[in-house]
């Protein structure tokens, strides 16, 4: 059931290292749990965990990350960033603002232990709770592509792994953070994961509805590189087609 994420995981080099992000909630353990498990890759992972100091048991979450990890028998690093602060200071959203703190920190942890790529715990739900969630925002076709399995140094190893896969892993002696915010209807990814819970073959849809998207947006990209052809160029220039080409170039970069 994991061959997809062994298949992702094929394009890291063997002298490569992996940090693996860990929020302590139960796919990130479960991911935790998986690498541990490896042979080839137990002792080529590092794991790291970012505090947002969003909540005020968030020492213990850092506890609890701590020793999954030392049950784990696999080095963690510990970060904190001020996620109230910067909102303060800059109009945007919890999520958002989470978002880009915990990702510039896990880069520069990334970079600090030599690892060249940072892999979260995403899983197929995630993904189709990203397309859900664009489409009720009324997005372009463009931005109704989901989770990418890699952009730049992160890896998503399990996106094509249903979620109830991944936490198969996961004993029922075994300790896990729930983040209440997970259960807040007042963020759109909490509603989107709402509506779709039980709903397996709506999940798989939607995921794949995601993934052919980025099939066609690369397909674009690669379109608006051949037009510089001059054949190729003499049979788009003009078109409607490639005027919506040029209109997705422009927005993506």
């Amino acid at each position: 059931m994991f061959e997809t994420a062994r298949h992702i995981l094929s394009r890291v080099a063997p002298e490569e290292r992996i940090l693996l992000a860990v929020s302590g909630g139960g796919d990130s353990f479960a991911m935790l749990k998986w690498f541990a498990a490896q042979e080839n890759w137990r002792h080529r992972v590092v794991a790291a965990h970012v505090n947002h100091n969003l909540r005020e048991d968030s020492k213990s979450v850092a506890t609890l990350v701590s020793r999954q990890a030392a049950s784990l028998i696999i080095p963690l690093l510990l970060a904190e960033v001020n996620v109230p602060g910067a909102i303060a200071t800059r109009k945007e959203s919890i999520e958002a603002c989470a978002r880009r703190l915990r990702y510039a920190a896990l880069e520069e942890i990334r970079v600090a232990h030599d690892c060249t790529y940072i892999a979260t715990a995403h899983t197929q739900g995630d993904d189709a709770e990203t397309v859900l969630m664009k489409l009720t925002m009324n997005s372009s076709w463009y931005e109704c592509t989901g989770i990418p399995v890699q952009r730049g140094n992160v890896l998503r190893p399990f996106v094509r792994v249903a979620r109830v896969q991944l936490r198969g892993l996961i004993s029922p002696e075994d300790k896990y953070d729930t983040d209440p915010m997970n259960e807040d209807l007042r963020f759109l990814r909490v509603q989107a994961r709402t509506a779709l819970e039980d709903g397996l073959q709506v999940v798989v849809l939607l995921s794949k509805h995601g993934t052919q998207l980025q099939k066609l947006q690369n397909l674009t990209s690669r379109l608006i590189k051949a037009n510089n052809n001059i054949i190729l160029g003499t049979v788009f220039r003009g078109s409607l087609v490639l005027r919506i080409y040029r209109k997705t170039c422009i927005l993506k970069t």
